[in-house]
């Protein structure tokens, strides 16, 4: 009876928690695509390795970096956990995910457990062990590895934030404590001893000892002889240790300066620790190594490994970069040998489309362009790399791109597959949105404020007018009138026709106005958590609110076509609300994506929504 009660409580959960893959309204997903970052965890098995990263997981099944395959997902892998042709996946809003990997060049989603708020995953003697973040340690049995059943009852008595396994002891960490279990073969954990420790980040069981790596970067360690009263050992004494891995009775120490210093587990002199040799970096193949390895080992002789977290299995070790993504090596004596690097440097920030092609602002990963095919499919034909590419704007073949705290850049992309720098301007702000109209960049720089740039001569932008505001995140323009949305300040209306602009008129709004789309004499205002705004501008110099729409999110940007409004709704994804009736704008479909919702333009194809580390949606809508 209580199995049956767990299971309808999980089911409650899944429905709560997990996000829509199916249209509502008129909105269906066509395609999704590109292999974005953050890169947050690794996991070895028999064949080769798996990255999460970005929406989805990596496996790479071959000899090095350049053969891969990206399954995407419903949520963020924090977590993976194998067990022979099983990968688990622990994500905070979808629960557990179970990969098939038998084929590794074709995985495929078999199960999802809705444990909510799953961060940590586990396996060992035929059990997966899950952690939640509200609290609770949750375990599946593994009898069909594919589908796996709760074993019992959630433990719930302290919130998880790191979870380890060896054998049959397992180890769970809160703040300021861990607790040791051992696993039985038909009963429930049995609680051997909790002890108080330092303020932690992480638990790592190997080797028979237990090594807790703290908040100020000190790694304390437990001798596990006897996990009813574990005997405290010596600290490890390598100043800024970022992470380690253990495989058996060796381990490595991924320091922040880039040094890997390897040991072994019954090596408990500390002196010993310091003596002992760091790896030297081998590139066995150049071609694939990005450039941060290259800065990396110009800090030293001896070789800087790139990373802040590192994970290891018999003779191969990974280490992953939030941003650069996963470097892979071989180890051969004291050398690692590079086997390549997956940068993972993407996430879709904004886009526009127009002439059967999509461009992309992807952040650290530049820009981005695809064909976008007739059934909504992408091919990602063109790429140029830029700093931190924010927003996106067309002029014929000329895009203007904002490039955050690097300034304005100009591309030509009369051929997409090629686009060629022609030339760049400096900005004091951090330019996050863009508009052209008449060979003139209208650009909205965050916490500092307003430019005008005009790239008539695309070598030589030339400034023509820049202010300071409170907060200006959107910006659009007409014939007449610039039109911006200025944070706290709301929104203001500015005159095209004087020299410099001047102020026409101000609307102060309740929320946070980050964004603004001009429709006929409507004037449709992203508020923050406050939703929609509509407000009559036929009188430019005196905007009159109409209409509102509580979306129960923060509305980043929109973009309305033919009645229809869509808005990037943060983490709920995609909603289009319908302005018909300005006075009355009401919600006709949404589509819950992956990550963050950041940018969203409509034209008479399709629906396109740039969504962080999710990538790039396209969807179909009917009205």
């Amino acid at each position: 009876m209580k199995g049956r009660t767990l299971i309808c409580i999980l089911i409650s959960a899944f429905l709560l928690i997990t996000p829509r893959t199916q249209a509502r309204g008129g909105l269906e997903l066509l395609s999704r695509s590109l292999l974005q970052g953050p890169s947050r965890t690794v996991a070895f098995f028999d064949e080769g390795i798996i990255l999460g990263t970005g929406g989805g997981m990596v496996i790479f099944s071959g000899n090095g970096a350049s053969d891969y395959v990206f399954l995407q997902l419903e949520a963020e892998p924090w977590d993976i956990a194998v067990y022979g042709d099983a990968a688990y996946i622990a994500t905070i809003t979808s629960g557990i995910l179970t990969v098939n990997i038998s084929d590794p060049k074709n995985p495929f989603v078999t199960n999802r457990n809705p444990i909510p708020r799953s961060n940590h995953c586990c396996v060992s003697n035929g059990r997966l062990y899950v952690s939640s973040l509200i609290g609770g340690l949750y375990i599946l049995d593994l009898s069909d590895p594919f589908e796996p059943e709760p074993f019992n009852e959630p433990n719930k008595s302290q919130r998880i934030i790191s979870l380890s396994v060896d054998g049959d002891i397992l180890v769970t960490g809160g703040h300021s404590k861990f607790e040791i279990f051992r696993i039985r073969e038909t009963k429930p954990l049995k609680s051997l001893a909790k002890v108080k420790t330092q303020e932690h980040r992480g638990i790592i069981l190997g080797g028979g000892v237990l090594y807790v790596m703290t908040k100020s970067d000190k790694v304390l360690r437990w001798d596990m002889a006897d996990p009813a009263n574990p005997e405290e050992l010596s600290p490890i004494s390598v100043d800024g240790i970022s992470d380690l891995a253990v495989n058996g009775s060796r381990g490595l120490l991924l320091c922040k300066d880039g040094r890997i210093v390897p040991f072994e587990t019954n090596d408990i002199l500390p002196m010993k620790m310091e003596t002992k040799e760091q790896l030297k970096l081998y590139e066995k193949k150049p071609s694939l190594i990005s450039s941060i390895i290259d800065k990396f080992k110009s800090m030293g002789k001896g070789g800087h490994f790139p990373g802040n977290s590192i994970f290891m299995s018999g003779d191969h070790f990974a280490t992953i970069d939030g941003h650069e993504g996963i470097f892979i090596y071989e180890l051969d004596g004291s050398t690692a040998l590079s086997l390549g690097n997956l940068p993972t440097r993407g996430f879709a920030i904004d886009l526009v489309a127009a002439n059967g092609y999509v461009y992309l602002a992807n952040a650290r990963d530049g820009l981005r362009i695809g064909e976008v095919h007739e059934d909504g499919s992408v091919d990602w034909i063109g790429h140029l790399q830029t700093n931190v590419a924010r927003d996106v704007a067309l002029s014929g073949t000329t895009l203007v791109l904002a490039d955050g705290n690097h300034g304005l850049k100009i591309i030509d992309v009369e051929d997409p597959s090629a686009p060629r720098l022609l030339g760049e301007h400096p900005s004091p702000y951090f330019l996050s949105a863009v508009v052209v109209r008449d060979e003139k960049a209208y650009l909205a720089g965050g916490l500092g404020g307003v430019e005008i740039v005009d790239f008539s001569d695309p070598a030589h932008p030339a400034l023509e007018w820049r202010d300071e505001f409170s907060e200006v995140r959107g910006i659009e323009v007409d014939e007449d009138f610039i039109y911006f949305a200025d944070g706290r300040e709301g929104f203001r209306t500015y005159s095209r026709k004087e020299d410099p602009p001047a102020s026409v008129s101000v609307l102060d709004t309740e929320g946070w106005n980050c964004d603004v789309f001009i429709y006929d004499d409507t004037a449709c205002l992203a508020d923050g958590g406050h939703g929609i705004k509509t407000a009559d501008i036929s009188d430019r110099s005196n905007p009159v609110l109409t209409g509102s729409l509580n979306l129960h999110t923060l509305t980043r940007e929109i973009h309305a076509l033919n009645g229809t409004l869509f808005a990037a709704g943060h983490t709920s994804g995609i909603k289009a609300i319908d302005i018909t009736d300005p006075g009355s704008p009401s919600l006709a479909a949404a589509f819950r994506t992956v990550d963050d919702a950041r940018g969203v333009f409509a034209d008479d194809r399709f629906v396109y929504l740039a969504s962080g580390s999710g990538g790039v949606y396209i969807f179909s809508y009917t009205r």
